[in-house]
């Protein structure tokens, strides 16, 4: 018998699928299955909304697409410096305002991106005759009334976005250069000071794996924590091309991180393909989806996933990487692409939430009478043998390689654990056994962190 356990409802990876369908009446129809945050449950899975979404030629569509497929919303450009303080200390938050209405009526949570950045700069701010006190104070109040006008609608904040060269330096911008060393974690005091519940994140590129500049960026947070400067995650951008990265790496580096407390967000993901793109380069993209969130999904402090938008017809890429494109789940018609089905379980197994014994705390499963004998794997030896070694398989994305407490209630154990190649953790419980004594079996995780993904039981 084999029960597939999901406990906190977060959709599992399996494979890819190849599949287009067809238009009709000029439209493209929704693709098939569970919509991706139907599937993906309490996991907040997002797309970077096009700029006056609702003014689109096909805006219905869209918002169609986008309400039914995401639970997160970043507006991609709407709450950058050029449009919120077009002027010095003239604010413009009706675009906003618009992006996270939408997000309110369809249950999205409402990212912000971003506060600080070196680019998207109004002309007054760049063309500017600055002191470090004089730009210092422009920083302060900007934070201060954005962060303040959106206290308790914006869940977390990009606080400063790409401060880094990729050899671990820091970037030469206007911040940097007039007010020196101290602007980020300024920004970061003044934000948590305007929303002091709102997460905050420092976002960049090419921090996905461990290298140079990722190094700096987790002695930049280390240091912050060591001296109080509030900072709460880590946004990995994670624009990637069809060669996807070192995906090994990717788990390495969000698992110190983690270590340090920080969340972690998969912030901006796409993968830029050569256009027109061939069937072979679409799966082969679809892989690169299928792997990073898969990273994602096993590392329990990953609390997101974000795609820089959602159809190849609203996309920064061909404007930026000429002959590139196709970087998104939907082409330009809206046609689900395998990258879309890649995100989407494909597993059509039963699903079922442990019973919780609330007393106790722990999960419990029957120990079901019949069983026992394909539970016996050896005896243990001369002298041992009233006691038999019971092996529970899990066939698991796992959370992390702390092992699960066993325990069969009223008898001594003791427990060992392996992992092999295919991530598949074995429990050997070491237990006084007598055929009548078919007494539940319960278990417990460590720090709640033992059921996060898609489970297979085997009795």
């Amino acid at each position: 018998m084999k029960l597939f356990v999901s406990p906190l409802s977060i959709f599992a990876l399996i494979g890819t699928l190849a599949f287009a369908p067809s238009m009709v009446n000029g439209q493209a129809p929704p693709p098939t299955g569970q919509r991706l945050r139907t599937l993906a449950g309490s996991f907040p899975i997002g797309f970077a909304a096009e700029s006056d979404f609702w003014n689109l030629p096909d805006a219905a569509q869209y918002q169609q697409t986008a309400s039914s497929e995401f639970s997160m919303l970043t507006p991609g450009n709407q709450l950058k410096w050029d449009t919120v303080e077009p002027q010095q200390n003239t604010f413009n938050f009706a675009p906003g305002d618009m992006n996270g209405l939408f997000a309110q009526q369809h249950n999205m949570v409402f990212h912000g991106h971003t506060l600080v950045w070196h680019n998207q700069l109004p002309g007054w701010l760049t063309g500017g005759s600055w002191t470090a006190a004089s730009l210092t104070a422009v920083l302060q109040n900007h934070v201060d009334k954005v962060v303040g006008h959106f206290k308790g609608k914006i869940a977390f904040w990009d606080v400063v976005n790409e401060a880094f060269n990729d050899d671990g330096t820091r970037r030469a911008s206007m911040w940097q250069n007039i007010i020196g060393q101290p602007y980020i974690e300024i920004a970061f005091q003044r934000a948590r000071a305007a929303d002091p519940n709102a997460v905050l994140v420092y976002n960049d590129f090419n921090i996905e794996t461990i290298n140079a500049k990722s190094d700096a960026v987790f002695a930049m947070m280390r240091d912050f924590q060591s001296r109080g400067i509030p900072i709460d995650g880590v946004g990995l951008q994670t624009h990637l091309t069809a060669g996807g990265l070192d995906y090994a790496g990717l788990a390495a580096n969000m698992q110190r991180f983690a270590n340090l407390g920080l969340k972690i967000y998969i912030s901006e993901m796409d993968v830029r393909e050569t256009v027109p793109a061939s069937a072979a380069a679409l799966q082969s993209q679809a892989t690169v989806y299928q792997n990073v969130l898969d990273r994602c999904l096993l590392q329990p402090a990953c609390k997101g996933f974000t795609i820089w938008g959602f159809t190849d017809k609203y996309s920064w890429i061909p404007g930026t990487f000429p002959g590139l494109g196709a970087a998104l789940p939907f082409d330009q018609s809206y046609n689900a692409k395998p990258a879309y089905f890649a995100l989407q379980t494909q597993r059509h197994s039963q699903s079922f939430q442990l019973p919780l014994d609330q007393r106790s705390g722990r999960y419990l499963l029957p120990y079901r009478p019949g069983s026992e004998q394909r539970r016996i794997d050896r005896n243990l030896g001369p002298g041992n043998s009233s006691r038999r070694r019971h092996w529970i398989r899990l066939q698991s994305y796992l959370c992390d390689h702390q092992p699960v407490e066993h325990r069969i209630p009223g008898c001594d154990h003791h427990r060992k654990y392996r992992i092999n190649g295919t991530r598949q953790l074995e429990f050997g419980l070491d237990v006084p056994w007598q055929p009548a004594d078919h007494k539940p079996l319960e278990w417990r995780t460590n720090a709640d962190r033992g059921f996060c993904h898609r489970e297979q039981l085997e009795l």
